[in-house]
């Protein structure tokens, strides 16, 4: 699906926007003009949680739920409790950001590494201290 056609959140459209158009998240940082997305700002991903902020659009989020992406162990621990008709909460602490629900889903439909379950970064992180590497698979290979 091309990112253009997804309807984009009020806060995501008010971000700023790499060189293809994509919205770039609160929570990533930048090297100059460049947006790094292979990278976290760790310190902005906690003061959005510190401060109640989306991790994608960084406006503040009201009292109640928040979303956040999961991994594909997680997913399947959710499902597997959904579907013995168990509810699932999830108190363990997590480094991913806080988010409204419709940033998250935005998020999760646009990024070309969360979109695909089987992506590829395309590049290499910046920072040496990052495990992150060209080619890291997000999903099962």
């Amino acid at each position: 699906m091309r990112f253009e056609r997804v309807p984009v959140p009020e806060g995501v459209g008010a971000r700023p926007r790499d060189g293809r158009g994509y919205p770039v998240p609160a929570i990533t940082p930048w090297q100059g003009d460049v947006p790094q997305f292979a990278l976290t700002d760790h310190g902005r991903s906690a003061d959005c949680a510190l401060e109640r902020r989306c991790s994608v659009c960084g406006r503040f989020m009201e009292r109640g739920p928040v979303w956040r992406v999961v991994g594909a162990a997680e997913s399947e621990a959710i499902a597997g409790a959904l579907a013995a008709g168990q509810p699932y909460r999830n108190l363990a602490p997590t480094m991913e950001g806080p988010g409204h629900r419709a940033c998250m889903l935005y998020a999760a439909m646009v990024c070309p590494y969360l979109a695909r379950p089987n992506a590829r970064r395309r590049a290499s992180a910046e920072d040496p201290a990052d495990e992150l590497t060209s080619a890291a698979v997000r999903g099962a290979a």
